[in-house]
C-alpha cells in the first residue's frame, strides 16, 4: 500500500472475517512503542510482537515475536502487511508464517474499528480477496459478549514506553478459544 501511515493505523482493530484458527473476539491493538507490561487475563490468548517496516513500502513490514531470539539463521521472520486500509473503518491485512513442518500458513484478516462492517463494504473487501486468491477460506468472526479492555496494565498508555530507541511499532493479536463441544466437532 502506497503512502502507508503507521502513526494513523495505530488503535484497536476487531477482525470480522478472517483465515486465522480461531474465530471468537479476535482483536488487533497497534502501539506506536514498546509497551513494558500486560495485565493477566484468563479468557484471552494472546501475541506480541514488534512491527519492522520494510521499505520502500512502510504497510510491508515484518513481524518480530519478542519472545523469540531472532539470532537464530534458522528462525523465520514472518511479514506483516496492511493490504489496505482507510484508517478510519476498515483494513486488509496479511500474515505469514513459516510452520516447523517448512510449509506457510497464510492469514488474512478484514478488520474494522467497530465490531460491525458497513455490508456492501465488506462484500466488497472479501471480494478484493478472493480476486487475488480463491483458496484462502474467510470465517466470521464472533464478537458476542467479547471483553474489550486494554491488555496494557494501565489503560492510559502510561506503561508504553516514551523514548526514541524503542519508536518501532508493536501489535498484539488476541483471542478467546472456543471451547471444543464434548464428544468432538
Amino acid at each position: 500500500m502506497d503512502g502507508f501511515k503507521m502513526d494513523r493505523f495505530t488503535g484497536s482493530w476487531y477482525a470480522i472475517e478472517t483465515t486465522f484458527g480461531y474465530t471468537r473476539c479476535v482483536g488487533y491493538d497497534f502501539y506506536p512503542k514498546e509497551v513494558k507490561c500486560f495485565k493477566p487475563v484468563t479468557n484471552y490468548q494472546y501475541f506480541y510482537g514488534k512491527l519492522e517496516f520494510n521499505k520502500p513500502l512502510l504497510s510491508d513490514m515484518t513481524y518480530l515475536d519478542c519472545n523469540l531470539d531472532y539470532s537464530d539463521p534458522d528462525l523465520n521472520r514472518p511479514s506483516f502487511v496492511v493490504v489496505e486500509t482507510d484508517y478510519v473503518s476498515y483494513a486488509i491485512v496479511f500474515m505469514c508464517l513459516k510452520m516447523v513442518t517448512g510449509n506457510f500458513n497464510h492469514y488474512v484478516s478484514i478488520l474494522s474499528r467497530t465490531v460491525d462492517l458497513d455490508p456492501e463494504l465488506l462484500n466488497y473487501l472479501m471480494k478484493k480477496i478472493w480476486e487475488v486468491s480463491r483458496s484462502l477460506k474467510l470465517k466470521h468472526v464472533n464478537h458476542t459478549d467479547c471483553n474489550y479492555q486494554s491488555l496494557v496494565a494501565e489503560s492510559n498508555d502510561e506503561n508504553v514506553i516514551d523514548d526514541d530507541i524503542n519508536r518501532q511499532p508493536y501489535v498484539t493479536v488476541r483471542w478467546v478459544e472456543q471451547p471444543i463441544p464434548v464428544g468432538g466437532v
